[in-house]
């Protein structure tokens, strides 16, 4: 139950660290619950194709099978879901951020259930392993890369077509590196100085450009719902990356 309860608390305050991006048009508690808990769903169904796929190509899948295989499905059941909510939930779904709010809300939650999977599959351990930790983060990052573009979509801004298909194709090899690299050092039962060397370059990369896209959605968003607002996320050096009498790039 500790377990759990650990795991929770991780959950909740990650998503309360993400919430918190969103300064200028928040989402209704009753969606983030909602995004956290399709995540959890699409992680499950999405266990099942992965498991079909990688048996349908072969039945001695290698690390790097798998890892494109878990990078591919996964960005992809992420990107598919946030241009759901997109298209479907229009009323909610209205603010350059919310690409990266339910991107980040939808990884979290599949982050979460593939936690708790593992943790069954180990017996229930004792205490939360920290791989657990990272495994919530990563997926929470590399869902709100995967969805950033399909804000730009949904708000019809200007090159919104390669902001998609760049953030997702980035997302993925962000997400087959850190697979293979586990999936090595799970076999090998040891990390190598040049995994450790590229665990931390895909992470520093993985968090630096997350945060790019954070400070960009935020002072668009800024833009529309609040211009005269003073308070930012994030203060110098990152406004210089603005200019202050650039509006919105609508279409």
């Amino acid at each position: 139950m500790v377990l759990y309860i650990t795991l929770a608390s991780c959950a909740f305050l990650a998503g309360w660290l993400v919430y918190r991006y969103d300064m200028y048009e928040r989402e209704p508690w009753y969606m983030v619950l909602f995004a956290v808990g399709l995540g959890m769903g699409v992680m499950f169904v999405i266990g099942y194709v992965e498991e079909a796929s990688l048996h349908a190509i072969s039945d001695n899948p290698s690390n790097a099978l798998r890892a494109v295989i878990a990078a591919t499905h996964e960005e992809s059941a992420r990107l598919i879901v946030v241009f759901g909510l997109a298209i479907f939930i229009r009323s909610q779904f209205n603010d350059p951020m919310d690409g990266i709010i339910y991107g980040c809300l939808i990884g979290l939650g599949m982050a979460i259930d593939e936690s708790i999977f593992f943790l069954k599959l180990g017996g229930n351990p004792d205490y939360l392993p920290p791989n657990e930790i990272i495994r919530m983060l990563g997926h929470l990052l590399m869902g709100g890369i995967t969805g950033f573009g399909v804000g730009m979509f949904r708000m019809k801004m200007k090159h919104w077509v390669p902001a998609v298909l760049g953030c997702f194709s980035f997302s993925v090899l962000l997400h087959f590196v850190w697979n293979i690299i586990a999936f090595e050092t799970g076999e090998m039962g040891m990390a190598t100085p040049w995994m450790k060397f590229w665990t931390i370059i895909v992470m520093f990369t993985c968090m630096f450009f997350f945060g790019f896209l954070v400070v960009l959605a935020s002072e668009w968003s800024r833009r529309i719902f609040a211009p005269d607002e003073k308070h930012r996320l994030w203060g110098w050096p990152f406004t210089l990356l603005f200019r202050k009498d650039k509006g919105s790039e609508t279409e």
